[in-house]
């Protein structure tokens, strides 16, 4: 999980970048997308900044939501964000499905062991 984690620190610390170059490279053309690749920055460096707190229980699904939908909306000269931003949302997706499944092994496990020992004392119990 740490590997996983460590690739999404990376992937929004490589989209702050992009976005960050994009956004001075649009602002030197008066482009109308400037605020958007600004705005894209900004929501990169807040994801990995405050990385913990978007993947706790409940929230990691809602950030792997954002980061997708802050894909899509790579157009026209913010299109080289679009992979960057989709492969953090599949590592955030990630990351979700694997806390989440960790959490369930334990509970079923405990109950894999109260019913063999109910199977146990059913199967040895004296008259």
């Amino acid at each position: 999980m740490n590997a996983a984690r460590r690739e999404l620190t990376q992937l929004l610390h490589a989209a702050a970048t992009e976005a960050a170059a994009i956004g001075m490279r649009l602002a030197a053309q008066t482009d109308w997308q400037y605020p958007s690749a600004v705005a894209l920055r900004a929501h990169a460096v807040e994801y990995r900044s405050r990385l913990s707190y978007y993947l706790r229980r409940g929230r990691a699904e809602h950030l792997a939501w954002r980061l997708s939908c802050h894909a899509k909306l790579c157009t026209r000269e913010l299109a080289s964000l679009e992979p960057v931003f989709a492969q953090a949302a599949v590592v955030a997706w990630q990351l979700r499905a694997g806390v989440r499944r960790a959490a369930g092994a334990g509970s079923r496990r405990r109950g894999i062991e109260v019913d063999r020992g109910r199977a146990l004392r059913a199967l040895f119990a004296t008259g």
